[in-house]
């Protein structure tokens, strides 16, 4: 196996995901596994630093320098979890992948996150520390924040939508079956993540 591809995968996968992974999958399926996992990882350690109004604890750079820490971390972790449960529920379905061919095509199909990051850049030099306090959500915005908001949000939503298509598209391809199949599969893995999540929280409320 060689590093080198013939194919620029970070353009490509965009429009052709298939051709993409299969191409991935066949020179190397750990390939920019790093790289993708800390594109991942950022703008959930970014969400992550909001949700817990950490600007009310750390400066602005202390929270960005933490997030970049954290983020390659976090990503792995994420992709690794995630493919997992993606590789057990497409071997339920019939599926043909090895784990390193599914965790590939989860990983490639987070290329989107590379506009999550660049959103995340903009609310930053628009808000700065706010954006990471509590405060941000009960703030009076003017109209080129909220406009601003709209534009992000609006992105946001496409990017998540476009993720998931690449998801099903590169799972179908590395899987072998129907992107219909490859969908179930999806939806089967997410309906466990929910009911792990749903169970843990009836035993801290009855606990």
């Amino acid at each position: 196996m060689t590093e080198k591809l013939s194919i620029n995968p970070w353009i490509r996968m965009w429009t052709k995901p298939r051709e993409t992974v299969r191409a991935i999958v066949t020179n190397n399926p750990r390939y920019r596994f790093h790289t993708l996992s800390a594109v991942y990882g950022l703008p959930a350690m970014l969400q992550m630093a909001q949700n817990m109004s950490l600007g009310f604890s750390y400066s602005l750079v202390g929270i960005l320098l933490g997030c970049l820490f954290l983020s390659l971390f976090a990503g792995m972790i994420g992709i690794t979890i995630g493919s997992g449960l993606l590789y057990m529920t497409g071997k339920w379905l019939g599926g043909s992948a090895t784990f390193l061919q599914v965790r590939c095509a989860v990983s490639w199909s987070n290329v989107t996150n590379i506009v999550s990051i660049l959103l995340w850049v903009a609310l930053i030099l628009a808000f700065k520390k706010m954006l990471f306090t509590e405060m941000f959500a009960t703030s009076t915005f003017t109209s080129g924040e909220s406009n601003l908001l709209f534009i992000i949000f609006i992105t946001q939503f496409v990017m998540s939508i476009w993720s998931l298509v690449l998801l099903v598209q590169a799972t179908s391809e590395v899987q072998g079956f129907s992107a219909w199949k490859a969908l179930l599969s999806i939806l089967i893995a997410f309906g466990i993540v929910i009911a792990f999540f749903w169970i843990v929280g009836m035993l801290m409320v009855n606990g």
